[in-house]
């Protein structure tokens, strides 16, 4: 996990977008003030820092101090806004220090060659996206995909799950039949134009609007709440087995 902690605004928005393009399997959080920061470091044990120099009111270095005491193995990397400032940076603990104007494609290199598999330690577990609305089953579900060792994408929208599927590496999809923008089944009906051997399994509260028909073109499974969540995991893992073997 990457943790950002930086001014909102759009240059945060942009480098949230890039890094996370540029390591897809790996979460990206951010924090606006010194407070927030704390309390996601301490809740996540980001693998990465990323602050800005002058933002922290405490200091850059108390920040890097107080979450080196929970979270050891974290690395940080500090964005100056000058040359005077990347020597105190070196000095007070970063791992790393570029300038605020650094280029996304200049730092993940970077951040690549200083911290050799740091983001790609994961690469190799299952990639789902869940196009939920975001109630608490869902939230419920996300918590235990990760608990089970899947790197785990949510969106809340249809929109948001086509261009998912074209940036990330996704595994298998958990589509909520009704989203905010799409209908499920048209959402079904791009995705499985964008990956043909893409799993992909709808969740409703109600079957009687759905037609059983086009779940079965779109070869997609449909499941109807209540769901039981081991069922759901056990679906889950044979449902990507049965891609692996069509693959191969």
């Amino acid at each position: 996990m990457i943790l950002l902690v930086m001014e909102p605004g759009k240059r945060l928005d942009v480098w949230r977008t890039q890094l996370e393009m540029a390591f897809p399997n790996v979460k990206v959080i951010s924090a606006q003030e010194d407070k927030m920061a704390l309390d996601l470091a301490e809740q996540y044990k980001p693998t990465l820092l990323v602050l800005d120099y002058d933002l922290p009111e405490s200091g850059p270095f108390s920040i890097i101090q107080k979450v080196r005491a929970t979270s050891p193995s974290t690395k940080y990397v500090l964005l100056t806004s000058s040359v005077g400032q990347q020597e105190m940076a070196k000095m007070g603990g970063a791992d790393l220090v570029h300038l605020q104007n650094v280029s996304i494609k200049q730092f993940v290199n970077s951040v690549n060659d200083t911290f050799p598999n740091l983001l790609t330690q994961h690469k190799n577990k299952k990639f789902i996206l869940i196009a939920g609305n975001g109630d608490d089953f869902f939230k419920t579900l996300y918590e235990k995909l990760v608990n089970n060792g899947y790197n785990v994408k949510n969106v809340r929208d249809g929109a948001h799950a086509m261009i998912g599927i074209v940036e990330n590496p996704i595994d298998l999809v958990i589509l909520d039949m009704k989203l905010s923008d799409f209908d499920g089944l048209r959402v079904m009906r791009v995705l499985r134009r964008i990956k043909q051997d893409l799993p992909i399994i709808g969740i409703s509260k109600s079957g009687y609007d759905i037609d059983n028909s086009q779940i079965e073109r779109y070869n997609a499974k449909l499941l109807i709440q209540p769901i039981n969540f081991d069922d759901l995991l056990k679906l889950i893992k044979s449902s990507m087995l049965k891609e692996e073997i069509t693959e191969t």
